[in-house]
């Protein structure tokens, strides 16, 4: 033993062990998988943000929850796919039926959608 490290001595020294079921775990927020068509100036300020952010409408602001759906839809634009935590989607009523579901966000509140993306958005087409 070096001179510079410490010395435990004892049983009041020992290391604790933690009972089962005590360990510290991590837990992911409950998210849900949406998507967007955007057209080519939405595309460029999605781009510019880093795939992080959409940019705030001036209208109110649809996202699908189905992908199929969104390419149905999409004419000339793109459609992106993001996951969003669900605590914050649950704010706003879900319209439609489960293949054609959507959301409408008032554009004042698109910010705080921003905020609750997990991961980044991307472009499928």
């Amino acid at each position: 033993m070096r001179g510079d490290e410490p010395t435990m001595v004892g049983p009041a020294h020992a290391p604790k062990r933690r009972a089962r079921g005590d360990e510290p775990t991590l837990v992911a927020p409950v998210t849900t998988v949406l998507h967007r068509v955007v057209d080519e100036a939405e595309l460029a300020k999605i781009e510019a943000s880093g795939h992080r952010r959409f940019p705030r409408p001036s209208t109110t602001f649809t996202l699908l929850a189905d992908e199929g759906h969104a390419r149905l839809s999409r004419g000339s634009g793109w459609v992106t796919r993001f996951t969003v935590q669900a605590d914050v989607l649950a704010r706003y009523p879900r319209l439609g039926t489960e293949r054609d579901a959507e959301y409408a966000i008032p554009p004042g509140e698109v910010e705080a959608l921003n905020d609750a993306i997990v991961g980044p958005i991307v472009v499928l087409r």
